[in-house]
């Protein structure tokens, strides 16, 4: 990876223009602030503040896989849905995009192919581009890009790029 093929992030570089309402953010990451449940957080954060033990776990930096109880949870939750894991098989990110580095740094290599739909998500492929892989656009249809693509394309590469109303 190359420093120099760093290119700005044609999604921040869009948000730049939020404030001035020259766009409409219709993607992910911007909820309505009015939606944003503003006395139950800060319900919960009295009740946290109110209790030094809890303050005192609740403030500093979580260790980086995740704050234990929460994957607990979070293993517990998925077994309750047919998806049987442990706490350590769990990571918890601070967002999409660290997952999608993390994922991207242990599955490609320069020259690996990944297939995306088309079009796909414009946050992943700029992720991926700092591993300099060879992109395969598949085309899509009502049935998603499995049913659409050639048999060539359904089991090659490492990574599959599928937008979330698909999935």
């Amino acid at each position: 990876m190359h420093l120099r093929r760093v290119i700005p992030s044609e999604i921040r570089e869009r948000m730049k223009d939020l404030p001035n309402r020259c766009i409409i953010h219709l993607g992910g990451g911007l909820p309505d602030p009015a939606l944003f449940p503003v006395a139950a957080f800060a319900e919960a954060c009295a009740a946290i503040f109110a209790d030094p033990g809890e303050a005192r776990i609740a403030l500093p930096y979580a260790p980086s896989e995740g704050h234990a109880s929460l994957r607990d949870w979070l293993a517990e939750k998925m077994g309750a849905l047919g998806a049987p894991c442990r706490a350590p098989n769990i990571l918890v990110t601070n967002g999409s995009q660290q997952a999608l580095d993390l994922m991207a740094k242990l599955l490609i290599d320069r020259g690996d192919m990944v297939m995306v739909e088309m079009p796909s998500f414009i946050g992943a492929l700029r992720t991926f581009d700092m591993y300099e892989p060879h992109y395969v656009g598949v085309p899509t249809d009502n049935a998603g890009w499995a049913a659409a693509a050639p048999a060539r394309f359904r089991y090659a590469g490492r990574i599959s790029v599928t937008p979330p109303a698909r999935r």
